[in-house]
C-alpha cells in the first residue's frame, strides 16, 4: 500500500501538512480493538431516543458467527429451489395424484422463505472485520488531531438530508466512517448511503445507470456563509466547446442559479476542484460546500481513499472560506 505520509501545510486549512498512516500499516491489537467495540455497543441504545454517533445497540450475536448464518442462508436456499423445481415438474407430468407435487412447492416455499430471513439477519450483524477497520479509522483520527465516527447524524449537515431540494424521492441517508476537524473551520469527509423510495422513483447514479440506492463517499466545507441550494453534477465527457469552464466540465441542476453559480465557482476554484477532485459532484447548501463521488463503501475505509480528500481538503478549504 502507498500512501502519502508527509506534504507541504496549506495556510489556512485546519489540517497537518503530513499525516501519519501507521494505523493502516500496522496490526491492530485484537484487544483493543474488542475493548473499543465494547465501548460503542451499549445494551439497550436506540436512536429513536437520542442519536449518539459513539455508540450503537449490541450486534445480534450468537452460537452462529455471520459466515456460518450465510452458509445455512445458501443451504436453505438451494434445498428450497430443489424442491420447487421438481415439485412444478411432477405437476406438469400426467398423474391422479396431485398433491404430493404441491407439497413439494409449498415445502421448497418455506425453506426459501428461511433463507431470505438468515439473509437479512447476516446482513444486520456486524463482524469483528467491520470493527478492526472503524479502530483503524479511530486510531488514525487521534494520530492526527482529527475526530471519527462510525456514523454520524445527516440532521448536522444541511442539505445532505433526504429533504434536501432537488431530492424528492430520497427516503433515508445514513452517513457513516466519519471524519472531522477539531480545529479550525468545520470540515469532515466520510461515507453516504442515499436510499430511495421505491423501485418506481429510481434516481441516476454516477455512472448514469437508474439504481434503487447509491453510495458516495463525500468531503464537506463549511464556509459560513448563507447561500442557496446549487448542484453541480459533473460531466463525464467535458464539452470543449462550452463558453465556460463551468458549463464544460458540469451541469447544474437547477438552471435558474446559474449566475449564483458562477459567483460562488470562480473559475480558480473550478480549476483546484477539477485538479485535486476530478469526478467529484459539487453542492452547496446553507454555509456548506459538498463535494461527491459514487464510491463503493470499502474505498471510505482505506487510506488511499482518505489521503485523496486530505488533499482536496487542504487545497480548497484556504479558498472557499474566503467566499
Amino acid at each position: 500500500m502507498t500512501v502519502p505520509v508527509s506534504g507541504s501545510p496549506v495556510p489556512g486549512s485546519p489540517v497537518p501538512g503530513s499525516f501519519d498512516y501507521s494505523a493502516f500499516t500496522t496490526a491492530a491489537p485484537k484487544k483493543l480493538v474488542i475493548a473499543y467495540r465494547h465501548s460503542c455497543e451499549v445494551r439497550g441504545y436506540d436512536d429513536e431516543h437520542g442519536f449518539d454517533e459513539q455508540k450503537a445497540s449490541p450486534a445480534k450475536r450468537g452460537a452462529l458467527s455471520k459466515t456460518c448464518v450465510i452458509v445455512l442462508a445458501v443451504c436453505c436456499g438451494i434445498a428450497g429451489l430443489f424442491f420447487v423445481l421438481f415439485g412444478v415438474a411432477f405437476m406438469t407430468t400426467p398423474a391422479e395424484d396431485v398433491t404430493s407435487p404441491i407439497s413439494q412447492v409449498i415445502v421448497g416455499a418455506i425453506f426459501l422463505a428461511i433463507s431470505f430471513v438468515l439473509i437479512m439477519t447476516a446482513r444486520s450483524m456486524t463482524t469483528y472485520a467491520t470493527w478492526v477497520v472503524r479502530y483503524r479509522l479511530s486510531w488514525f483520527a487521534r494520530a492526527n488531531g482529527l475526530s471519527y465516527a462510525f456514523r454520524s447524524d445527516p440532521r448536522s449537515f444541511p442539505g445532505i438530508t433526504p429533504d434536501r431540494p432537488g431530492y424528492p424521492y430520497v427516503s433515508s441517508v445514513k452517513l457513516t466512517n466519519v471524519l472531522r476537524t477539531t480545529t479550525g473551520p468545520q470540515v469532515a469527509m466520510g461515507h453516504q448511503d442515499v436510499t430511495y423510495r421505491d423501485s418506481r422513483d429510481r434516481a441516476w447514479n454516477s455512472k448514469g445507470y437508474g439504481i434503487v440506492s447509491d453510495d458516495w463517499n463525500f468531503v464537506a466545507i463549511n464556509f459560513s456563509t448563507r447561500s442557496p441550494w446549487m448542484h453541480l453534477k459533473h460531466r463525464r465527457s467535458p464539452q470543449h466547446d462550452a463558453p465556460d469552464q463551468l458549463q464544460a466540465n458540469f451541469t447544474l441542476a437547477d438552471k435558474t442559479r446559474e449566475d449564483e453559480a458562477h459567483a460562488f465557482f470562480t473559475p480558480d476554484l473550478l480549476s483546484v476542484i477539477l485538479q485535486t477532485a476530478p469526478g467529484y459532484d459539487a453542492m452547496v447548501h446553507n454555509g456548506w460546500l459538498y463535494l461527491l463521488k459514487g464510491s463503493l463503501y470499502e474505498e471510505s475505509t482505506h487510506a488511499e481513499g482518505i489521503a485523496e480528500r486530505l488533499e482536496i481538503v487542504q487545497r480548497l478549504v484556504p479558498m472557499v472560506v474566503k467566499q
